[in-house]
């Protein structure tokens, strides 16, 4: 009856919900609130100076330090992504964004928006390394 057939030549959809631009800009996809616009701007770190740009949920940023770029999703108060660069202390098995050193992060804005605090990892590795970032003076 070709069913065998039918079932090998079978193709998996998978359909997303994504938000218009106007909803996406102000609510958040974990349900955790508006993203904070004080996450965005200037941030000084012990890698130098990190400016962090959001785009509705998501953010992108950059830092002098090795080529350095952040990048992932914004809810809230926090930021959960990847940091990149040209060169680590750990060369990750895999590639992303077109390097081998990357690892993941999550940090977290106090509540007067002058001090963001969480942690980093390397590579898929656990997210334990505290980090610290405060506004410049």
């Amino acid at each position: 009856d070709g069913s065998m057939q039918q079932l090998a030549n079978s193709v998996q959809v998978i359909i997303e919900f994504i938000p218009d631009a106007a909803s996406s800009a102000t609510a958040s996809p974990t349900g955790r609130g508006t993203v904070n616009p004080q996450l965005a701007g200037g941030w000084a770190q012990d890698e130098g100076p990190l400016t962090l740009t959001l785009n509705g949920n998501s953010f992108t940023g950059s830092y002098p330090y090795r080529d350095g770029r952040i990048m992932g999703a914004a809810a809230g108060n926090e930021i959960t992504g990847y940091w990149m660069q040209s060169g680590s202390a750990a060369r990750c098995p895999t590639e992303r964004e077109g390097t081998f050193y990357w690892g993941r992060l999550k940090m977290k804005l106090n509540s007067n928006g002058d001090v963001m605090e969480g942690a980093i990892g390397w590579c898929d590795g656990p997210i334990e390394a505290p980090q610290r970032w405060w506004r410049p003076r």
